[in-house]
């Protein structure tokens, strides 16, 4: 008879070497090693699996909306510029 689906029965050993020194177990360990040791095992309980964060370089700092309207209100900046000079440009000539 096979087991029931999802019911999983195993035993783990551990031991920790740590700058060359071993542990039986945890408890053994020094307190930083221990705090590590929590963390990794938390991440294991919640998804199975070990996961770093990865920055991924290919996010972009904005959205192509953002950029858009960026330039947008860039373009608009230099035209009231260009319109505000043009205008005033016979005025400072002194022809």
């Amino acid at each position: 008879m096979l087991p029931s689906q999802g019911a999983a029965n195993f035993n783990v050993k551990m031991e920790i070497r740590y700058n060359g020194r071993e542990s039986a177990n945890q408890d053994a360990a020094p307190g930083q090693v221990r705090n590590l040791c929590d963390d990794v095992m938390s991440v294991i309980e919640n998804n199975g699996e070990v996961t770093l964060p990865v920055s991924c370089p290919s996010e972009r700092l904005i959205t192509k909306r953002q950029l858009q309207f960026v330039l947008l209100l860039v373009g608009g900046l230099l035209f009231v510029v260009w319109l505000d000079r043009r205008a005033t440009w016979p005025a400072t000539s002194g022809i």
